[in-house]
């Protein structure tokens, strides 16, 4: 999913994952995404995941 359309989904009230494969921030398509993010009024998490691909915890927002 483009981040267009992820922020679209998001502002008409719909849950958006993004998950990512080990460290999110090593990966320079990740970190521009966040950064996109961040300059709009959606709220957003970054979740570090395990080697399983759950997420070690989740936010309290997300529960």
């Amino acid at each position: 999913m483009q981040t267009c359309a992820a922020l679209t989904e998001a502002r008409n009230g719909l849950r958006v994952v993004r998950l990512v494969a080990g460290d999110p921030f090593s990966d320079d398509a990740v970190v521009k995404e966040t950064l996109a993010v961040a300059k709009t009024v959606v709220p957003f998490d970054v979740v570090q995941s395990s080697a399983r691909g759950a997420p070690r915890r989740l936010p309290p927002r997300l529960q």
